[in-house]
């Protein structure tokens, strides 16, 4: 279930699970502010399983212009997304 949003709250070890999950290279710490597509941790197709499973987790609907690199870039930019995308549900 998901916690309360307030904004001391962040999602990072959530949304990190998930980009583990789905990522072409192995690793157990991503540092948040690695670019995901850049450094070879995403690529087209399994960013849609990290959508489809975020969505779920959280969940949202991501609208197609959600979709860009500002919002999924790394895992902290995925994170101030979400609160953004929280605060508006």
């Amino acid at each position: 279930m998901i916690r309360p949003l307030n904004e001391n709250v962040n999602y990072i070890d959530r949304i990190a699970l998930i980009i583990n999950k789905f990522s072409i290279k192995e690793s157990v710490n991503i540092p948040i502010d690695l670019p995901l597509f850049d450094d070879g941790y995403l690529d087209s197709l399994n960013a849609l399983n990290v959508i489809e499973e975020l969505e779920s987790e959280f969940n949202l609907r991501f609208e197609m212009e959600d979709l860009t690199a500002e919002n999924f870039g790394s895992i902290e930019q995925i994170n101030q997304f979400l609160h953004s995308k929280l605060q508006k549900a």
